[in-house]
């Protein structure tokens, strides 16, 4: 585990990092968010674009996420065969981490896709190396059974592995990045300067809220899609399609 300097070092870096979010830089220009000029104005862009994922199944996305897994565990054996002292061993099991998450999954896709969009759009491939590409993604924490039925959570700034080229580069960035994350303590901090927020008047989290959401090219939501099939005007919905304004 880490020791008490390491963490403290991550959380007085997660201070920083939250205290001055609607201060912060801006995302690189690239064909996924407009001008930083239109976004430091605040100003509605002309550019529309709904772009429709198509349809696919948790069972897919779990699929992949169990043939990643098992493909990193057999990187662990074939690296362990090449050894001979135990701490060797542990040193290369502890560099290959096989768990993927779905949530893993769909986050390292999701940066694919923005990846393949721009370079569609006519972005070259050495300008998304370099590009600074985030997301606003939230995370959930636990509550007590007994607790008060709340949406306890926040959003976390965490980079998009969009510079890479390859789908398992992607993948396991991602999985790397969201370890670290669950295993520190800044989604605390995040939540603390969240709450902060929250309770200041209206205008003030208004404000705030603009000024760090316009800094990101993505935000995503963490709204789960209906657990039993839903019937409008007596037809069954056989799909959602989220706008984001």
């Amino acid at each position: 585990g880490k020791g008490p300097c390491a963490l403290l070092a991550e959380a007085l870096r997660a201070v920083c990092k939250y205290l001055s979010a609607p201060f912060g830089p801006y995302d690189s220009d690239t064909p996924l968010v407009r001008p930083q000029e239109e976004r430091r104005a605040l100003t509605f862009g002309a550019r529309r674009k709904a772009v429709l994922v198509p349809e696919h199944s948790l069972d897919m996305v779990k699929r992949i996420k169990n043939a990643a897994s098992i493909a990193a565990r057999g990187d662990i054996q074939r690296c362990v065969r090449g050894v001979s002292d135990m701490r060797d061993v542990r040193d290369v099991r502890g560099d290959v981490q096989p768990a993927y998450t779905v949530n893993d999954v769909v986050f390292a896709a999701t940066a694919g896709a923005l990846r393949r969009y721009s370079l569609a759009q006519s972005a070259s491939s050495g300008a998304m190396d370099a590009a600074r590409v985030r997301a606003l993604t939230p995370i959930a924490f636990p509550r007590a059974s007994d607790a008060p039925l709340e949406n306890k959570w926040c959003f976390l700034d965490v980079p998009m592995p969009c510079a890479l080229a390859t789908p398992a580069a992607r993948l396991q960035a991602t999985h790397a990045t969201f370890a670290a994350l669950k295993n520190g303590p800044e989604p605390l901090i995040a939540k603390f300067f969240t709450d902060q927020n929250c309770a200041a008047p209206n205008f003030a989290f208004a404000h705030t809220a603009q000024q760090v959401m316009q800094r990101y090219t993505m935000v995503a939501s963490n709204v789960p899609g209906p657990a039993a099939p839903v019937y409008v005007c007596g037809q069954k919905v056989l799909g959602l399609q989220v706008f984001y304004p």
